[in-house]
């Protein structure tokens, strides 16, 4: 089924592993009033084998262009330790940049990424405390950026919305834009695949964010998960 949802969408699903041993995570999301309540997943956590995190590799080497690599950590099994060594070493290798949207899990150890991504939650818990204040969300970006030698870290702060920080030293605060929430389902994973998709056609990190800001707000007006098209991003920035 995924993979026919996949194909129909008018994606490549050579990157897709079965692995006849795991099932599929299925998640039932309960909304109300269009907006969503609570979620329930059938799913199997446990890390993947080190045969499986070779057969990533091995399918990344073999695509002939790779723009960017973004690792998107569910916390489901896929991303263990093994597998963040090989994918730092091939991003590293073959100057490939890496994009990064952690879960608490092995948070630190996504070292000399592109872009890190963490959201409040994430970064208040790897840190141990709370990024209430100005000055707490940028004592935070700095000490992120010190511990994970990234180039660049994009907090992202709900209807905050985001702080990035720069390598070079720069802050930049990227505001939100007055909308109606519905459903913040997917609105992470559109931040950042747009700013992986912008910073891939040339955009500077600080109009990806930007982009990235954007494309999250048009999602969560949406209920349930929905993608955004490059049409409606456009259309969205002379909001």
């Amino acid at each position: 089924m995924l993979l026919k949802t996949v194909e129909k969408s008018g994606l490549s699903a050579v990157g897709i592993i079965e692995d006849k041993g795991r099932r599929t995570t299925v998640k039932t999301r309960i909304m109300g009033n269009n907006q969503h309540i609570a979620r329930l997943d059938r799913e199997n956590r446990d890390f993947i084998d080190e045969n499986v995190s070779n057969d990533i590799i091995t399918i990344l080497n073999s695509l002939q262009k790779l723009d960017g690599i973004i690792i998107e950590d569910y916390n489901k099994g896929v991303i263990t330790q093994y597998l963040l060594k090989l994918v730092s070493e091939l991003s590293k290798s073959k100057n490939i940049p890496l994009f990064v949207d952690p879960k608490r899990n092995f948070f630190f150890e996504y070292k000399n990424a592109t872009v890190f991504k963490p959201n409040r939650k994430e970064a208040q818990e790897a840190l141990g405390y709370q990024l209430k204040s100005a000055t707490e969300i940028r004592q935070a970006g700095s000490e992120l950026l010190l511990r994970l030698k990234a180039d660049n870290i994009l907090l992202t702060l709900g209807e905050e919305g985001m702080m990035l920080f720069q390598s070079n030293g720069d802050i930049s605060s990227v505001p939100t834009r007055a909308r109606h929430i519905a459903d913040v389902s997917g609105a992470g994973d559109t931040a950042i695949a747009t700013l992986a998709a912008s910073i891939a056609g040339g955009a500077t990190i600080t109009e990806a964010a930007e982009l990235a800001n954007i494309g999250a707000g048009v999602v969560c007006e949406e209920p349930g998960i929905v993608s955004i098209q490059p049409s409606t991003l456009i259309s969205a920035m002379s909001y």
